[in-house]
C-alpha cells in the first residue's frame, strides 16, 4: 500500500489541509497541539469510519469547533495497493455520515458497510490488523502487550503471516468446504450406508417364502378357472329362450300402451262433444237476440254526433270566458314589474366599480402581507443565527476551559494532553494559547448577546406594514359586502325582466285564443240529445257484446262435426289393438322363469370371475414380491460396495487432517525463533551491539540478552527500541511470506525516550529498510530528526483562526 495524498476538511483543528505523500522517509513535525496525530487519525477514519477504537470521542468531535452550522468533517485518501490506485472519501455531520470508494476514477461502493468489505478484500485485513501491522500510534509501540494471553498472541502473529489459511483449509469451527467439514459429512454418509444395507439372511429367507406362495398361488387360480368356464356354459344355454321371451315381451307392452291411449282418447272425444251440444244451444239463443237489438239501435250513429259537437262548442264558450278574465290581471302584473325594473336601473354600472375597488384592495394586501413575510423571515432567520451563534461558542468556550483548567491543576509537571509526556518549557505557551481562545470565545459570545437583544421587538418598518395591514383588510371586507348586495339586485332585476316579457308574451297569445274560439252553442238541444244518448246506452252496450255471436254458432258446429268422425276413427283402431294382443300369446309366469334361471346362473359366473381375479391377483402380488426380494438382495450388495469405498474415502480424509494439523504446529513453532533471529539484527544495529540478541518465552514475553546474559530490567527508551525491532521483525516476515511488499509504515511519535545517538541509529535503520517500505512516515515533536529524514511537512496550530495549517512541506 502506498499513500499519494490527503485532503482534510473541517477535521478536528484542521480547518483546510492537503498533503502529498512522496516515497522515502518523510517526517511530519510540529510542536504538541499542532494537529500531527490527527493525520494519523485521519488516515485511520477515512479508510475504517466510526468503528470502536479508530477515532478519539463522538461523532460531533470530529467537526472542527470553528465550522459554520451543519457542517460537516471531510477526509479523502488517494493511494495505491498493486497495479490499482484507488480514492476514499468519508464526510460526517452531526446527523449523518456518507462514504465513496473509487477504483482507477470508478465508483465500487458507497454504504459504510460495502466500503469495508471491500477495503478488507483490497487490503486484506481488518481494522485491527492493519494498526497492529504497519500502523504505529503513540503509546502503542508495545503492540504485543494490549493482546492479553500467549495463546491470543501466537494466534495473532500467525494470522499476519498467513498460516490462518491452513486452519481455514483444515475447518476450524467446522466451516463449509473445509477438510474437517468434508469428514464429518463422509461420517456420516459411512455411519447412513452401513445402516441402510439391510439383513443379507433376513433377505434370502424372504426369497425362499415367497417362491413357496407363488407355486401355491398358481395352483388355486388353475382351479378357479375350471368353475368359471362351467357357470359360462350353462348362462349360454338360457340367453337364447330368454331373448325370444323379451321380444314378446317388449311388443307386447307396446301393444297394451296403445290401447290404453286411444281409450283415453275416446273418453275425452265423448266429453268434448257433449261439451260442445251444450255451448251450440246457447249460441242459437244469442243469434236472435242480437238481430233483436239491431233493429232498435237503428238512428244511434246519427244522435251521438250531433251531441259530441254540441259539447265541443261548450267548452269553447267556457275557454273564452276564462280568458277574458285572465287578461286584466296580467296587464296589472306588467305594470308593477315595470317600476320595480326602474327602480334598479343603475345596479350594472355599480356592480362593475365595486368589483375595480375589490381587485384594487385585494392587490394591495397581497402586495402588503408579501413584505410582512419577507421582513418576518429576516428578522427571525437573524435572531436564529445569532443564538446558534452563541450555542456554538458556548460549547466551544466549556470544552477549552476544561481543557486548560486541566492543565492548569497540574502545573508544569502536569502531562501533555496529546503526547502523555511532561510539559515543562512548553507548559507557560500551552495555557497561553488556552487563554487566548477563552478570551477570543468570551469577546464572541458577548457581541453576539448584544446584537440579539437589540433585535428582540420587531422593527419600525416591520409594525407600519401590519398596521398598514389591517386597514386594507376592513377596506376589503366592506367591498366586498357591497358587492354581494349589488349581485343580489342584479339577480332580482334580470329575473324581474325575465318574468315582464313572458306576461306581455302570454296577454298576446290570450288575445290571439280569444280571437280564435267558435260560437253558436245551444244548450237545449244538447240537453235532449243526451237524454236520449243515455236511454239508448245500455241496449247499444249489450249489442256490442253480442256482435261475435253469429260467427261462434258457425265455428261450434264445424267442431262438432270434426269430433264426431275422430270418436269413430278412434273407435275402430281400439278393435285393432285388441285382436293383435290376442294373437302375440305372451305368457309373463314362463318369462319370469326363465329370468331367474339366467340371473343364477350370472350370480355364479360373476362369483368365479370374482375368485379367478383374486387368484390372478395374488399370483401377481406375490410375484412381485419375490422379485422385490430379489431387487433387496441386489441393493444390498451395491450399498455395500458403496460402504467399502466410502469407508476408504473417509480414512484418506482422517489422514489429511493430521497432516495439516501437524503442518500447523510445525509453522507455529517456528515463529518466536524466527521473529527473536530477525528482531535481534535490528536491535544490534540500533544499540551500536550493545544488544546483540532477543528471546522469546512460549508465553510470547520478551527477554533481551546482553553478550549471551540476560537483562530482565530495561529503560522506557531501550523498551521503545525492543517493541520498534519486533515491529520491524513482523513486518519484514509478512513481506518475505507474502511475496508481495507492504511498501508502508507510520510511526508515531516514537522517540519520545530515545536519546540523539539512537534516534539517528533508527533514522539510518529506517533508511536502510526503504528498499522493504518504499513508504515510511515518521511523525514527531522532536525537530532535531529533520535531518535525517528525506522530505519534512510542517504542522502549527494558528490561534488567531483556530487551526492547524500547513506551513513547510
Amino acid at each position: 500500500m502506498r499513500l499519494i495524498g490527503l485532503e482534510l476538511t473541517n477535521f478536528r483543528q484542521h480547518k483546510s489541509t492537503e498533503i502529498q505523500f512522496p516515497s522515502g522517509l518523510t517526517g511530519i513535525l510540529g510542536e504538541n497541539g499542532s494537529g500531527k496525530s490527527t493525520i494519523l487519525e485521519a488516515i485511520a477514519w477515512v479508510l475504517y469510519g466510526n468503528q470502536k477504537g479508530v477515532a478519539r470521542g463522538d461523532v460531533d468531535s470530529l467537526i472542527w469547533r470553528q465550522a459554520p452550522g451543519k457542517s460537516a468533517a471531510s477526509v479523502m485518501l488517494k493511494f495505491a495497493f498493486g497495479d490499482r490506485h484507488y480514492q476514499i472519501k468519508r464526510s460526517q455531520s452531526s446527523s449523518r455520515g456518507t462514504v465513496d470508494l473509487q477504483q482507477d476514477g470508478r465508483t465500487i461502493a458507497n454504504s459504510n458497510k460495502a466500503v469495508a468489505e471491500k477495503l478488507t478484500e483490497i487490503i486484506g485485513m481488518s481494522h485491527t490488523e492493519f494498526f497492529n501491522s504497519y500502523f504505529t500510534g503513540q503509546k502503542d509501540l508495545s503492540f504485543l502487550g494490549s493482546i492479553k494471553g500467549a495463546t491470543e498472541r501466537e494466534r495473532f502473529i500467525a494470522k499476519m503471516l498467513g498460516y490462518e489459511k491452513i486452519t481455514a483449509a483444515q475447518g476450524e469451527a467446522g466451516k463449509a468446504g473445509s477438510i474437517r467439514s468434508d469428514r464429518r459429512n463422509q461420517q456420516r454418509q459411512v455411519d447412513r450406508l452401513e445402516g441402510s444395507r439391510g439383513d443379507l439372511d433376513k433377505i434370502k429367507a424372504q426369497i425362499t417364502f415367497q417362491q413357496t406362495e407363488l407355486e401355491a398361488a398358481q395352483s388355486s387360480s388353475e382351479a378357479v378357472t375350471v368353475v368359471l368356464m362351467s357357470a359360462l356354459e350353462q348362462k349360454q344355454a338360457l340367453e337364447p329362450q330368454l331373448t325370444e321371451l323379451e321380444q314378446k315381451r317388449d311388443r307386447h307392452v307396446e301393444l297394451d300402451k296403445q290401447q290404453q291411449i286411444k281409450t283415453a282418447a275416446l273418453t275425452k272425444l265423448t266429453q268434448q262433444i257433449d261439451r260442445l251440444g251444450q255451448e251450440q244451444v246457447r249460441r242459437r239463443e244469442a243469434v236472435g237476440k242480437y238481430d233483436r237489438l239491431s233493429q232498435a239501435l237503428q238512428n244511434y250513429d246519427q244522435i251521438k254526433a250531433q251531441h259530441n259537437h254540441l259539447s265541443e262548442l261548450k267548452q269553447a264558450a267556457t275557454r273564452r270566458n276564462d280568458l277574458s278574465v285572465r287578461l286584466p290581471k296580467l296587464r296589472a302584473e306588467i305594470t308593477e314589474l315595470k317600476q320595480n325594473l326602474d327602480r334598479l336601473d343603475q345596479v350594472e354600472s355599480r356592480l362593475a366599480k365595486t368589483k375595480q375597488a375589490i381587485a384594487h384592495f385585494q392587490q394591495e394586501l397581497e402586495t402588503t402581507e408579501a413584505e410582512i413575510r419577507t421582513q418576518t423571515r429576516s428578522w427571525q432567520e437573524q435572531q436564529a443565527n445569532l443564538r446558534a451563534q452563541i450555542t456554538s461558542e458556548q460549547k466551544n468556550l466549556r470544552n477549552i476551559t476544561k481543557q486548560k483548567n486541566v492543565i492548569v491543576q497540574a502545573g508544569h509537571d502536569g502531562i501533555c494532553p496529546t503526547c502523555e509526556r511532561p510539559l515543562q518549557a512548553e507548559y507557560d505557551t500551552v495555557v497561553g494559547n488556552f487563554a487566548s481562545q477563552v478570551v477570543h470565545l468570551e469577546s464572541h459570545i458577548k457581541e453576539w448577546q448584544q446584537q440579539l437583544s437589540a433585535i428582540d421587538a420587531p422593527p419600525p418598518s416591520l409594525q407600519q406594514s401590519q398596521q398598514q395591514q389591517l386597514q386594507l383588510k376592513q377596506d376589503y371586507q366592506n367591498e366586498q359586502r357591497l358587492e354581494q348586495q349589488l349581485t343580489a339586485d342584479l339577480a332580482k332585476r334580470q329575473l324581474w325582466q325575465k318574468a315582464q316579457d313572458e306576461k306581455q308574451a302570454e296577454v298576446t297569445n290570450v288575445t290571439a285564443q280569444i280571437a280564435a274560439i267558435p260560437s253558436g252553442f245551444d244548450a237545449q238541444t244538447h240537453t235532449q240529445l243526451e237524454q236520449q244518448l243515455q236511454q239508448l246506452e245500455p241496449q247499444r252496450e249489450e249489442f256490442l257484446r253480442l256482435a261475435n255471436a253469429p260467427q261462434q254458432l258457425q265455428d261450434i258446429n264445424a267442431q262438432l262435426s270434426e269430433l264426431t268422425q275422430e270418436k269413430a276413427q278412434v273407435e275402430t283402431a281400439i278393435a285393432e289393438l285388441n285382436d293383435q294382443i290376442q294373437l302375440l300369446k305372451f305368457d309373463p309366469a314362463a318369462y319370469a322363469q326363465v329370468k331367474q334361471a339366467i340371473a343364477t346362473a350370472s350370480q355364479e359366473l360373476e362369483a368365479a370371475r370374482i375368485a379367478q381375479i383374486e387368484a390372478k391377483a395374488k399370483v401377481e402380488n406375490t410375484q412381485k414380491m419375490l422379485e422385490l426380494a430379489q431387487q433387496q438382495e441386489v441393493e444390498f450388495h451395491r450399498r455395500d460396495a458403496e460402504y467399502q469405498k466410502a469407508k476408504q474415502e473417509l480414512i484418506l480424509l482422517d489422514e489429511l487432517d493430521s497432516a495439516f494439523t501437524e503442518l500447523r504446529q510445525y509453522l507455529t513453532e517456528q515463529i518466536r525463533p524466527q521473529l527473536a533471529e530477525s528482531a535481534s539484527i535490528f536491535l544490534t544495529q540500533l544499540t551500536d551491539g550493545r544488544y546483540d540478541a532477543i528471546e522469546i518465552d512460549p508465553k510470547y514475553n520478551i527477554l533481551v540478552l546482553d553478550h549471551g546474559d540476560p537483562k530482565p530490567v530495561i529503560s522506557g527508551g531501550e523498551e521503545d527500541i525492543v517493541n520498534l525491532c519486533l515491529r520491524l521483525a513482523i513486518s519484514q516476515m509478512i513481506t518475505e511470506r507474502s511475496g508481495q511488499p507492504f511498501s508502508l509504515l507510520i510511526l508515531d511519535e516514537v522517540f519520545g525516550s530515545l536519546d540523539q545517538g539512537r534516534r539517528e541509529n533508527v533514522i539510518g535503520l529506517l533508511h536502510s529498510l526503504e528498499q522493504q517500505f518504499e513508504q515510511v512516515l515518521i511523525i514527531s515533536h522532536i525537530e532535531a530528526i529533520k535531518e535525517g529524514v528525506n522530505q519534512a511537512i510542517r504542522l502549527e496550530f494558528d490561534p488567531q483562526e483556530q487551526c492547524s495549517k500547513l506551513v513547510s512541506a
